[in-house]
């Protein structure tokens, strides 16, 4: 086999000279043959199948102690939170009512009276528990707003005896708090069946202004 510089120089001007490709003798990618397999196949099923299916009786009765462990743990707490909820929302539905009744006064330019009342259309003359409801009425006997009884077994007392908070509050044209026979903030105990540990007192400013105290009431009756 010539050389291609033989080829070269024995070449006409103008003469063309074709060189074959020189390259591998094996493919470039891939065997030179296809590499062939049997097919291998799996006789067993894809979901095994076993003797029993569900709990043993051993692990139903771990489960059903854990879960009666769970259970006492959780339960006193989750009473515990319903019933502070509910003191939390008869708080603010007294205040509301209060703070209704100051601005009122204000507006009116007239008295305006927080008073006890167990039917929520005339207030009840004598002392006893605001537990039974109240309203708020104008000077001259309208009632502009009604509660009706608190849930459950809570208690709503007021202190002062007969002319503090035992049956009403009034507030005057200033937004102060008609107490004159007080020199101090007078106060209401809401409690329920745990008593005093856990029971809120709002008190009542001369000013008129009330306000839910940290400290728990003195008494719960």
């Amino acid at each position: 086999m010539k050389s291609a510089a033989t080829l070269g120089a024995q070449m006409q001007p103008g003469e063309r000279i074709s060189i074959p490709f020189i390259g591998l003798k094996i493919p470039f990618v891939g065997r030179p043959r296809p590499y062939i397999r049997p097919l291998i196949c799996n006789n067993t099923p894809f979901v095994k199948s076993t003797g029993y299916s569900g709990f043993t009786l051993i692990e139903l009765i771990v489960t059903v102690v854990i879960a009666g462990i769970l259970i006492s743990i959780a339960a006193p707490s989750m009473a515990n939170f319903v019933k502070n909820g509910r003191l939390t929302s008869q708080a603010n539905t007294l205040m509301a009512d209060l703070a209704f009744a100051r601005s009122e006064a204000v507006k009116r330019g007239a008295n305006v009276t927080v008073c006890r009342s167990s039917d929520s259309a005339t207030c009840d003359t004598a002392a006893g528990s605001w537990a039974t409801g109240w309203i708020v009425i104008d000077s001259s006997g309208q009632v502009l707003r009604a509660q009706e009884a608190l849930d459950d077994v809570n208690t709503l007392t007021g202190t002062g005896g007969a002319t503090g908070l035992a049956d009403q509050l009034a507030y005057t044209s200033t937004g102060m708090a008609d107490m004159t026979s007080f020199i101090g903030p007078q106060t209401f105990q809401l409690c329920d069946d745990r008593l005093q540990a856990y029971g809120k007192a709002i008190q009542v400013a001369v000013t008129g202004r009330a306000r839910v105290d940290k400290t728990p009431p003195a008494s719960c009756v």
